[in-house]
């Protein structure tokens, strides 16, 4: 699986979750529920996606890992 993607600050919400769920193998791709799924801003303005099932249970994650010239970089994490 690729972990890596990026991003630029004229992205929303939408447009990032979209490239984090296209990086997932298909098997996860096809149980991820969007409405279940959230973005959580931690202490320093560290972002997180945390993706979820349909029983809410997490699946996948993905975080800004670096930033460099405008450029957001993320690493995408499939849960255990």
């Amino acid at each position: 699986m690729e972990s890596r993607f990026t991003t630029t600050s004229n992205e929303d919400d939408v447009q990032i979750m979209k490239k984090i769920i296209s990086l997932l193998p298909n098997e996860i791709m096809k149980n991820v529920d969007e409405s279940k799924s959230k973005k959580i801003v931690k202490d320093g303005n560290q972002i997180e996606f945390i993706l979820s099932d349909l029983s809410g249970k997490a699946i996948a994650s993905a975080s800004i890992s670096e930033f460099s010239q405008g450029v957001y970089y993320w690493s995408v994490y499939k849960e255990c």
